[in-house]
């Protein structure tokens, strides 16, 4: 699951001759309810999740389970020289993530599959700086290269407990009376 920018970035660790352990989590559930500037925002406000993903999928990973992992290689023995792919159970594509956060929230929120152009507009309102911008760009073109696509059990063989659904995150957060709720 690591881009052309990432993988480099990982040989230079492995060459390192540093003792080294990888973690790659896949999209963060979190950004949903918490980044402003790539999603929480346009659904708090607008109902609206912008991803010009078309029918492209994603193994989205909760930030917990993540920390879950960086303690379990930090604390056991056997991870130097390994490189682990940290997603949640299922692949979805972006318009089930919008019925998910629909179902969970009772609200009508609609997956926005934004041409090109529109998706980089979006992402410009944030106000983040234009490298920012260009980055979130080539994020969606290696999901619409199905390069974020798998799944992995890692966060279950790290952890020892299965990794937490898009599904259980959305009724976590999203639902009306949930008082982690900052969107609903």
């Amino acid at each position: 699951m690591a881009t052309p920018t990432v993988a480099r970035a990982e040989q230079v660790v492995r060459e390192s001759g540093r003792r080294w352990t990888i973690l790659r989590p896949n999209w963060l559930m979190q950004n949903f309810d918490e980044d402003d500037a790539v999603y929480a925002r346009a659904i708090r406000d607008e109902d609206e999740l912008y991803a010009g993903s078309g029918s492209h999928r994603a193994g989205f990973v909760d930030t917990r389970d993540v920390a879950d992992a960086a303690v379990a290689v930090l604390t056991t023995d056997g991870h130097h020289g390994h490189g682990y792919d940290l997603t949640g159970p299922q692949s979805l594509t972006f318009a089930e993530v919008a019925e998910m956060l629909s179902g969970a929230s009772g609200r009508a929120i609609r997956h926005v599959d934004a041409d090109l152009g529109t998706h980089r507009a979006h992402f410009a309102r944030s106000g983040r700086p234009d490298a920012w911008v260009d980055h979130m760009m080539e994020l969606f073109a290696f999901v619409r290269a199905d390069v974020f696509d798998d799944v992995t059990d890692d966060v279950r063989r790290l952890t020892g407990h299965a990794p937490r659904s898009l599904d259980s995150y959305a009724r976590e957060v999203f639902a009306p009376t949930s008082p982690a709720s900052s969107i609903a």
